[in-house]
């Protein structure tokens, strides 16, 4: 990971959380997303501004794959956070999987949450 990623992240315990290491927690001054759930910043490579968490997932791992729905479309996965926490920075935190997936484990951790 880049210096300037770190530079934006600061390390939080969360290690008790699905057995996952500790999160890097973005902490950056940049705007954050309407929703207020996810860092922002600037991907040089890209020449744009991006959710924190995907531009350092394609410094780690490079491009973010694709794959095809039934109707022949192409697109992107969605980097998804393994440890629930969405301001997290912490690469081994990520996994790419498709929309469909984002959303059944979205509706899942809802459901966890409300009965926790």
């Amino acid at each position: 990971m880049g210096d300037d990623v770190l530079d934006k992240v600061d390390s939080r315990d969360v290690s008790e959380v699905h057995g996952l290491g500790a999160c890097l927690i973005w902490r950056a001054g940049e705007p954050l997303t309407r929703d207020g759930k996810y860092g922002r910043l600037y991907d040089p490579a890209q020449k744009r501004t991006d959710s924190a968490h995907v531009v350092v997932y394609v410094r780690v791992y490079g491009p973010i794959p694709t794959y095809t729905l039934p109707d022949g479309k192409v697109v992107k996965m969605t980097v998804d956070h393994l440890c629930w926490q969405t301001l997290c920075q912490r690469p081994d935190h990520f996994e790419a999987i498709t929309r469909e997936e984002n959303t059944r484990r979205m509706r899942a951790r809802r459901k966890a949450r409300k009965t926790a």
